[in-house]
């Protein structure tokens, strides 16, 4: 339920209310983490980038390989001036071939990438 309602928040732009939402979700389950990528999203958009970094850190230590979490990864990543680290978990998450909205996502961050 709080991950539901804080996609729902985020979706209107209530992104502080969302990490609330989150917040309560990751303390009744620190390791759940779909929620930790939820809220490095979150954190991003809130231009808090370390934040979304220790998020997508502690995603990735008990998600090895999430897809989600590599996406976002990059993203931070190319936000922060690394764009090799960027362009690496981009094509893992191509490599690993996960749903369809989550491949295309990270090819066309890769080809934004390459024309910048």
């Amino acid at each position: 339920m709080l991950l539901d309602r804080a996609i729902t928040l985020a979706s209107t732009g209530e992104y502080w209310k969302a990490v609330d939402d989150l917040n309560d979700a990751i303390d009744q389950d620190p390791s759940h983490a779909g929620a930790l990528v939820l809220r490095a999203t979150k954190w991003r958009k809130l231009e808090n980038l370390d934040l979304a970094r220790d998020d997508i850190e502690r995603a990735l230590t008990v998600s090895p390989g999430n897809t989600d979490a590599l996406l976002e990864w990059g993203n931070i990543r190319s936000l922060r001036g690394d764009a090799k680290g960027a362009a690496a978990d981009w094509e893992a998450v191509v490599a690993a071939q996960p749903g369809p909205s989550v491949a295309e996502a990270a090819r066309q961050n890769l080809a934004k990438l390459k024309t910048e």
